[in-house]
């Protein structure tokens, strides 16, 4: 067994406060299943998470964003009306939960990848019914551009977890790093969701690079007033090297680790908005390595036990990551170069 690997160097995660626990027995079974056992590489039968991304498109296009460099940006959809072509389908979204919520082992989703997941007109229907099916934690990321309203109602609907991209405490800094945004409107969802502190979890996230690295300070020191239970500042990151100019970006320099054992393999099977399947969060231009299969043509349990999956697990065991191509160019095995 190999040295278990950090998920991601160079992150930051500043605890103000504990987040709302529901159920203490089922919370320690949850964290024991995603933190433990990757590091035991122990696999139950069915994944701990699935990610569902609920649209592919997005309305901001962020220079530091991966999805500006796919070779079909989400940006691009959303500007040129394809928005309804990137959205995942409602029947296709109750199939996974419907599969998921019977096994033992799933506990939470988390409904977004390539795109903003507030665009999608049925959002909180689909919150709503993870939520009766059982799901016990329901979290989102998002870029907070939407209407004030979709907070409250996502949070009654049955959302757990919620998290704001920022990356800026002053609004000349937003408009160049959060391009497309609004940040009055993103700053004003943040501190909504504020109101709602006992009721679920809530973070916001501060992406340090160049433009608002002298920034990072006041945004952590401003978000500790606040009712949050997390501020998250990470460093610049390049994932699936398509960011070809990364000295634009990046504040610190890193090097690619030798060894790297990802947990993901041991935590997560993540849907695309069509219902491909793949093991991990690094698949923006769906590599035919790592894909798994099609839903509902192979099913949740299928994939995760699949010999495909078997055979990137025991790569990544040994730490040889790089035997596998879009492993090796994955961003989050790298190391900080100490100058």
């Amino acid at each position: 067994m190999s040295d278990y690997s950090p998920f991601r160097s160079g992150y930051k995660i500043s605890d103000i406060k504990k987040s709302p626990v529901k159920d203490l027995k089922k919370q320690a079974q949850y964290r024991e299943q995603y933190e433990k056992w990757p590091k035991e590489q122990k696999v139950a039968d069915f994944p701990t998470h699935i990610d569902l991304e609920l649209s592919s498109a997005c309305n901001l296009h962020c220079p530091m964003c991966h999805t500006v460099y796919i070779n079909d940006p989400s940006f691009t959809k959303f500007k040129e009306e394809r928005m309804k072509d990137s959205l995942m389908d409602f029947d296709l979204f109750q199939s996974i939960i419907n599969e998921a919520t019977q096994s033992k082992y799933f506990f939470s989703i988390k409904l977004n990848y390539r795109g903003e997941s507030t665009i999608h007109p049925q959002i909180v229907e689909m919150i709503d019914y993870a939520r009766y099916k059982g799901v016990y934690d329901i979290m989102l990321n998002t870029n907070g551009n939407y209407e004030l309203v979709l907070t409250e109602q996502m949070i009654n609907a049955g959302l757990t977890w919620l998290s704001v991209s920022l990356d800026a405490i002053k609004p000349e800094t937003y408009k160049r790093v959060r391009c497309g945004g609004d940040y009055y409107l993103a700053y004003a969802n943040a501190l909504n969701m504020c109101r709602f502190a006992d009721r679920l979890h809530l973070q916001v996230t501060f992406v340090d690079q160049k433009i608002n690295h002298k920034e990072k300070d006041d945004f952590v020191k401003f978000w500790k007033q606040m009712p949050v239970h997390k501020v998250t500042t990470g460093d610049f990151y390049n994932p699936g090297e398509l960011i070809k100019n990364v000295t634009a970006f990046t504040a610190k320099k890193y090097v690619k680790s030798d060894k790297f054992t990802c947990p993901q393999l041991w935590q997560r099977i993540m849907v695309l908005n069509s219902g491909k399947l793949y093991p991990c969060c690094h698949v923006f231009e769906e590599p035919e390595d790592l894909y798994l299969g099609k839903f509902p043509d192979v099913s949740i349990k299928e994939a995760w036990n699949s010999e495909k999956l078997a055979n990137i697990r025991k790569i990544h065991a040994t730490g040889e990551y790089r035997k596998v191509d879009t492993c090796s160019r994955c961003a989050y095995p790298k190391s900080i170069i100490k100058e």
